[in-house]
């Protein structure tokens, strides 16, 4: 008998899969658009409004690699190799 288990057409995501998480109910009954911020309220049963926790907004800012310049008679300029954009959260 062989064990080997053959996985050639198994995609890899498939053995990192779990179960989903248990859906619960809403804590609110009806969702408004504020009209002066023009973002979603959610509001209970009695009105209220409910805050459903705060998310953050990806900030991004560049950051170069220069080369060049340096000592020397006669110095080369600066130039900038690449840039990479890295990921802020607030």
């Amino acid at each position: 008998m062989n064990d080997h288990v053959d996985t050639a057409g198994v995609p890899w995501g498939w053995g990192r899969m779990t179960e989903r998480l248990p859906i619960g109910p809403v804590p609110y009954t009806r969702v408004e658009l504020d009209p002066i911020t023009q973002t979603s309220r959610f509001c209970n049963d009695a009105d209220q409004i409910v805050e459903m926790g705060k998310h953050g907004t990806n900030k991004t800012k560049g950051t170069a690699t220069m080369s060049g310049g340096g000592d020397g008679d006669r110095p080369q300029q600066q130039t900038q190799d690449d840039n990479t954009t890295d990921y802020e959260q607030d």
